[in-house]
């Protein structure tokens, strides 16, 4: 009993110990890419043409630290034929940059039939995906209560967390 006594703080000092290498090192793993809602989405309607502007935000948690990228867009729908945009981006710290082709925007009526996807198994493989220097092609998708979804050759659908302003 007097030993359980003495012993009890160096075992919870243990535990503690390994809780916090575990949290240090999943923090410190691979690359963590985490993909946000297009914020003030505005859509207007001029002469029959609707356009669509906002802002995608990707945000990267690496081991130097969080950087937040953000990729301004600007897509016009005439009669239901999309315009593809670009977006060039820089990611890292040293300053890689990619290209995005925004390919296009839906009606959310579309959404309605589309499966969503949250796992984090689609996420590592956006990670993996990222990871390479190549053209990244993806499709926005409005989706339920000002939520979007993002179309990527690689992932079928990735579901896109809304930021509270």
């Amino acid at each position: 009993m007097r030993t359980l006594k003495y012993a009890t703080p160096f075992i919870f000092i243990i535990i503690i110990s390994f809780i916090i290498i575990y949290a240090f090192n999943r923090s410190n793993s691979a690359k963590n890419i985490k993909c946000y809602s297009i914020l003030k989405t505005e859509k207007v309607s001029t002469a029959g043409v609707e356009t669509f502007s906002g802002v995608i935000i990707f945000s990267f948690l690496e081991k130097t630290g969080s950087i937040t990228s953000k990729a301004e867009l600007t897509t016009t729908q005439n009669n239901k034929s999309l315009l593809a945009q670009q977006i060039n981006f820089k990611y890292d710290s040293s300053g890689n940059e990619y290209s995005i082709h925004v390919i296009g925007l839906t009606d959310e009526k579309i959404m309605e039939h589309l499966p969503l996807e949250t796992s984090d198994y689609m996420k590592n493989i956006l990670n993996s995906y990222f990871a390479n220097p190549k053209d990244i092609k993806l499709w926005i998708y409005p989706g339920f209560k000002g939520d979007y979804v993002v179309h990527t050759e690689v992932i079928p659908w990735l579901y896109c967390n809304k930021i509270q302003e």
